[in-house]
């Protein structure tokens, strides 16, 4: 017997089988199983999604409550746009550019400010995301 034939003959019998209602009953069963279990992992990974996205959103939350109120008018002045620790300095009535420079760098390493060079001048800007 050829290979093809061979083939042919399994095609028969497979047509033969699925010809068969319990076959196919079973067959209907085991889809509907499977569906069933896919949903029920599709809940369980949604349900902890929507828990790690409450982490999220009480995380942000924090982070905008540890900035101090001066941070705050700090980072609501550099939002119009890039300055300079003296511009700082002179907004906010600071003595020295060295109050002002710190707090700027506090904020670039909080994540919230970015530097960013230019000749002898830095500026500070938000972080773009």
């Amino acid at each position: 017997m050829s290979e093809i034939e061979e083939v042919s003959a399994e095609v028969r019998e497979l047509q033969k089988t699925f010809k068969d209602p319990v076959v196919i009953g079973q067959l209907l069963h085991d889809v509907a199983e499977e569906r069933r279990s896919s949903n029920l992992l599709l809940k369980e990974i949604m349900a902890r999604l929507e828990k790690i996205e409450d982490k999220i959103a009480s995380l942000q939350g924090v982070e905008e409550q540890i900035l101090a109120d001066v941070d705050k008018e700090i980072v609501d002045f550099v939002s119009e746009k890039p300055v300079t620790a003296k511009e700082v300095q002179a907004k906010f009535n600071y003595s020295g550019s060295n109050g002002a420079s710190a707090r700027l760098n506090n904020l670039v390493r909080s994540g919230v400010l970015q530097k960013k060079q230019v000749g002898r001048k830095v500026y500070f800007q938000l972080k773009s995301h």
